[in-house]
């Protein structure tokens, strides 16, 4: 269990979505807002979302618009996190618990390449994919992959160079219980060149239980 929530969760019921991918209707205290949703394809295409109970928190960043923004919802017994940069959260919590010897930053430089952690100790980088599904088994890529393509290429020459690396695929994914990549992809092709030249994936689960508890559950993959 990952203690990272530093922000209160209030209730509210989805609506609609709204003219732009990134903003939703929600019912809140009887009153309607608009609510930021921080994903990049339509939520809709993912999940069933009409009349659903689902977790907002208050909008940090100032230059948002909306008062709220869409963390999770509802998903049987637990909740469904759709705050894809929240992955982030969740892995740099694993690399200080796991690596205690390597100090990782955020968002570093390395070779003109930005990538999600870098440790300049073990001189190893790590980057974070999320996936969204309510599937028991999930076949990658499951979304356009132009950046993850383009990232992959450059991590591979870097470890060519003799830098570490660590692919962590953060699945919020209550149900999901396979990862499955395509071997004939370009990214599953360019997954396996990584394998080859030395570098690590890690597949983790995660679930949000009724009281807010983050799980974190590894998950194994296999190339198809």
């Amino acid at each position: 269990m990952l203690n990272i929530m530093n922000f209160k969760l209030n209730k509210a019921v989805f609506v609609s979505e709204g003219k732009s991918r990134f903003i939703c209707n929600i019912l809140y205290e009887e009153e309607i807002f608009e609510c930021y949703v921080p994903i990049t394809c339509k939520l809709s295409s993912l999940l069933s979302l009409e009349g659903k109970e689902i977790l907002i928190r208050e909008t940090t960043k100032a230059a948002k618009r909306t008062k709220f923004t869409l963390f999770a919802v509802q998903n049987k017994n637990d909740y469904l996190i759709v705050d894809t940069g929240f992955a982030n959260r969740i892995v740099n919590a694993i690399l200080a618990k796991t690596k205690n010897n390597n100090l990782f930053y955020p968002e570093q430089i390395v070779e003109n390449y930005k990538c999600d952690f870098y440790s300049a100790t073990s001189k190893t980088l790590v980057e974070v994919k999320s996936v969204i599904t309510t599937e028991q088994e999930v076949l990658l890529p499951n979304m356009k992959t132009q950046r993850a393509i383009i990232q992959l290429h450059n991590i591979c020459s870097l470890l060519s160079k003799g830098y570490r690396a660590e692919y962590f695929i953060v699945a919020f994914a209550p149900q999901l219980e396979k990862v499955k990549v395509a071997s004939k992809e370009k990214m599953g092709f360019l997954l396996k060149e990584f394998l080859n030249l030395g570098g690590k994936i890690s597949c983790i689960r995660i679930t949000l239980d009724e009281s807010y508890n983050i799980n974190c559950d590894k998950l194994d993959y296999i190339f198809v």
